[in-house]
């Protein structure tokens, strides 16, 4: 699973939390002082970062990966086609 970051700046926290022994709903920035605190401060240098999840038996693997060779060479393969 990657979870990559949007294209912009978000400081809008849009999302309601079901609190059931309550019937309730609450916004997250209420719930959350962590979300309330990112909308509020620099959501880029926070947590604008791409994060890659993986089942526990593959991550030794992708950790020891080159991935900087396999990202540059799929850049290069991407800019030669587009010449």
């Amino acid at each position: 699973l990657v979870d990559g970051p949007p294209p912009h700046r978000e400081v809008e926290f849009e999302v309601d939390v079901y609190f059931p022994k309550q019937g309730a709903f609450r916004p997250l920035r209420q719930v959350s002082p962590v979300v309330d605190a990112l909308a509020r401060t620099q959501f880029d240098e926070s947590v604008k970062k791409v994060r890659v999840f993986v089942r526990p038996p593959l991550r030794q693997e992708l950790t020891d990966f080159d991935w900087h060779s396999a990202i540059m060479n799929v850049t290069n393969e991407a800019d030669a086609a587009t010449v």
